[in-house]
């Protein structure tokens, strides 16, 4: 499951088959709730940069075009 907010405003709810894809925008900033003690948080750190603040954790995504595999989610931009 993938909720997408644009501040406290709860926007997007996809659920579905593996892979699911979300499309954002070019140099999105994606919020991600991860326990740093599991695989797909070492799947996030290899394929994206990973900032922490505090018990969360965000990634800025680059200015150009791309996408990343990670496990059972695509994320494109």
């Amino acid at each position: 499951m993938i909720a997408v907010w644009k501040g406290n405003r709860l926007t997007q709810h996809l659920q579905g088959e593996a892979p699911l894809e979300l499309r954002v925008p070019a140099g999105t900033r994606i919020v991600w709730l991860l326990n740093p003690r599991t695989e797909f948080y070492e799947r996030v750190r290899r394929n994206l940069p990973l900032q922490e603040a505090g018990p969360v954790y965000y990634s800025n995504l680059p200015e150009v075009s791309g996408s990343r595999c990670l496990g059972e989610y695509v994320l494109a931009w």
